[in-house]
This record gives C-alpha cells, structure tokens and sequence, in this order.
C-alpha cells in the first residue's frame, strides 16, 4: 500500500508498453481500417467489422464519405481527437470516427500483451510477459504490506485519471489481486472496484465484474457492438459529460501529496481540465510533489510545461519531469516516491 495520497495521471504512452498503438501508429491503424475500396460491389479493402457496423446504420453513403474523408486528413493532423475537432460540424465524421476508436481499441486490447483466451486454455495473463510494464512494477509496490486479511485496503493511497479509451489498467489489477491473494473473482472484483478510476474522455464499456453503467465488453472482444462502445467515448471537442466527476477529479488533485504522471503528453486542454478552479484553494500547507515521464519531449517543451504546471496546479512543490526514461523504467528509477 502506497504510504503517500498519490493521483497517477495516466496517458497513451503507458499503454504502449503493453503493445497499444499510440501516435502515428493509431493514426496509420485507424487510416487502414477506413481504407475501403470496392470492385462490384465487393469490399476489397478496409476493417470488416468496422464496416458491419456502418451497415447497420442508415446512411451508409454518407458514412462511406466520411470514412475517406478521415482516412484522407487523419495523418495531416495530431491525432484523430484532433482531425474530430476540426471537423467537429460533420455528425458522419463524428460518428465514423466514434467507431473506428472504438474499433481501434477493442483490437488493440486483444493483441495486447494483457490479452488472454480462456478458449484456447490460457486461464489468466501471462504476468511474466508483463513483468517489464509500469502496471505490474506499481502492483509490487501497491501489494506491500498488504496482506490477505487486509487486501481490501490495497488501493487506499492510489488514485487514477486514465485519459485513455482501453481498460488495461482495470484488467490487470483484477487479474493482479486475485493471482497474488488466490482469492475468487467475486472477492478480486469486489476489491478492485475499490480503486479509485476516472476516464475523463470515458471508455469503450464495462469489464464483466465491474458494475457500472456501460455495456459489458469483455477484455479484447471479438465479438464487439462498436455502436454500443462508441457512445461511451468522447473526445476534447465534447469534453466532459459530468460536472460531478470533474469536482471529484479536482478533488483528488487539491488532496493529493505526490501527482505522478505516466504517459502523459501535457496536451493544453487535458492539462487545463485537470487544473481546479481559481476559487479552490489547497490545504494549508500542500506542497505536494509532480513527477512524471516525458519521454519524446524536448528539453524546450519540458520547460515550458514545468512553468505550465506550476500556473496550473497551486501549492505543488517539486517537480521532477523525466525525458529519458518510459513508464516502467520510471517506477523503477523513482521507487522510493511509492513506497
């Protein structure tokens, strides 16, 4: 159990270490998928399942327009959150790209390292292929000092603001704590529902023990209903969808003692909808600690965003930003700030 309030704030980065595209590469992925192309009427080209979907909505020309129309400026832009922005007054871009994030997720999850197929008799992650991952690296941490009688107090000091689509982190700690405590699901499911989780721009549904409002697709799908997944997705143009839980995202930051950020780019708009009001003020004497990865940016950029989160967040103290080191390298490297 972490002895510091602690907000992990969780970004694409730290997903790629189980094998997610980010950057680039989801742009190529997502750009392939609406890649269709026809001859006689035939697909010759492009996602099926993605296209399953778009067919079983009405306006399937429309649709097909705006596949191209993604697949023409996804790569001309930062990301397809950002090409949905620019064309945020097209509804067949915005419901095109719903799908294919939500396409792009689900088998992304599958090709995972995370990834497992009770069909095939694999009964659980293969937690040796994770062992180089931050996820696991922080379990040992969260893990200590914990033991059967009181493994519900695990995740007691850990708080986290995943900006992603996926659920890998609620995977692995579910499979995590029952492998470790050889406890049931039911207990495993209680204990993680237990962990402290907001995804501000939501996510594709529902783990099959979590309990919450979302339709249930489990870890890597293949079966997917990318319609019932896409609505559960938003991007920055539409924000967040509850002003209840953006309160309790800034609660969490005014109370936290360290903030840790994993993964996480320092995009303007996701740094401001962290950032509480001007009216909340921190405890008396918060001086809580950032730290966090910033592989890939430049010495330039790391300073600019030092000064940006100084602005943005009042009472931190130190800040520590580190360029050379990835997720779980980090952890490794910063061990004692989670002990």
């Amino acid at each position: 159990m972490l002895k510091r309030k602690t907000v992990f704030v969780i970004g694409a980065g730290a997903s790629q270490e189980f094998g997610l595209p980010v950057g680039s590469k989801l742009q190529q992925t997502i750009g392939s998928m609406l890649n269709y192309k026809f001859e006689a009427r035939n697909r010759l080209s492009g996602d099926s399942v993605l296209w399953d979907a778009i067919e079983r909505l009405n306006h399937k020309q429309e649709l097909l327009a705006a596949c191209w129309k993604v697949r023409d400026g996804i790569t001309l832009s930062n990301s397809i959150d950002n090409f949905m922005d620019v064309h945020r007054s097209d509804p067949n871009v915005r419901t095109v790209g719903g799908l294919a994030i939500a396409r792009a997720i689900i088998h992304a999850e599958r090709k995972s390292t995370l990834f497992f197929d009770e069909r095939n008799d694999q009964k659980d992650i293969d937690f040796l292929a994770v062992d180089s991952t931050w996820v696991l690296k922080l379990f040992r941490y969260l893990q200590e000092g914990v033991t059967v009688d009181n493994v519900g107090n695990i995740f007691s000091n850990a708080s986290f603001i995943v900006f992603n689509y996926d659920r890998c982190l609620e995977h692995f700690m579910f499979r995590a704590v029952r492998a470790m405590y050889r406890i049931g699901s039911e207990q495993s499911a209680k204990v993680t529902e237990t962990m402290r989780v907001i995804h501000p721009y939501g996510t594709i549904g529902r783990l099959p023990w979590q309990h919450l409002n979302l339709p249930d697709i489990p870890f890597g799908s293949d079966n997917p209903s990318l319609e019932e997944m896409a609505k559960g997705i938003t991007t920055y143009t539409d924000g967040m969808s509850s002003t209840d839980t953006q309160a309790l995202m800034h609660e969490w930051m005014m109370k936290a003692e360290q903030i840790c950020f994993l993964g996480f780019s320092f995009q303007d708009q996701n740094v401001s909808l962290l950032s509480p009001p001007l009216g909340l003020a921190p405890p008396a004497g918060r001086h809580a600690e950032i730290l966090g990865t910033c592989l890939g940016i430049s010495p330039t950029d790391v300073r600019d965003i030092e000064g940006e989160l100084v602005r943005k967040f009042r009472g931190c103290g130190d800040i520590t930003l580190d360029r050379s080191m990835n997720c779980a390298q980090f952890i490794d490297s910063y061990s004692r700030r989670f002990h």
